[in-house]
């Protein structure tokens, strides 16, 4: 990606890798984001603050932020990171992605407590063992992890099936962070 990237656009090394680490090594996306910065500098050099500027980072990206500052703990920066990413794009959408991610990671504490090789939950899951090694810390929170994953898909059946009354972005909005506050035995 790399390469073409490189071949693609006069731009500067460190440009190139964040604009990778931004669209999540999509190869579609890097496309789409190449032409706009041709238009936006057709003859001088990208930078890393050209990319920071108009390339935006993939929600995937911000919702792993958002649980990386969940399982450690902080919950301000929780919050402030779910309230930033509630401005700029659909709740609904926040809250598909996130209960994505944690299905994951239950599964992936799941496995980790079967003792089966961090190799092979890397694969079976598709999670970069270094996010593994990082967040080896979460296993002792499973259980609130589950009771948090747990909670927001019972108001994802609640929702497809008429059952929450009122669904709505600012209702999804309060009980995602009622979740979160719950995690973090802040009330």
């Amino acid at each position: 990606i790399y390469t073409f990237i490189t071949a693609s656009l006069q731009i500067e090394p460190a440009a190139a890798r964040s604009l990778i680490s931004k669209k999540s090594e999509d190869i579609t996306t890097i496309n789409q984001e190449i032409k706009k910065l041709k238009l936006y500098k057709p003859s001088s050099s990208i930078t890393k603050d050209d990319i920071n500027t108009f390339v935006p980072e993939e929600l995937e990206n911000r919702i792993f932020d958002v649980l990386d500052a969940l399982l450690w703990g902080n919950t301000q920066q929780t919050l402030s990171q779910l309230k930033t990413l509630i401005e700029n794009e659909n709740v609904f959408i926040i809250f598909s992605s996130l209960l994505s991610n944690l299905r994951k990671i239950v599964y992936w504490l799941l496995l980790i407590q079967s003792w089966i090789s961090t190799t092979q939950v890397s694969k079976d899951l598709g999670i970069h063992p270094f996010i593994l090694q990082k967040n080896a810390h979460v296993g002792k929170k499973l259980p609130k992890v589950m009771q948090m994953y747990s909670a927001l898909t019972d108001h994802e059946f609640s929702a497809k099936t008429w059952g929450l009354s009122g669904t709505n972005e600012e209702s999804l909005t309060r009980m995602i962070e009622a979740e979160i506050l719950k995690l973090s035995d802040k009330k």
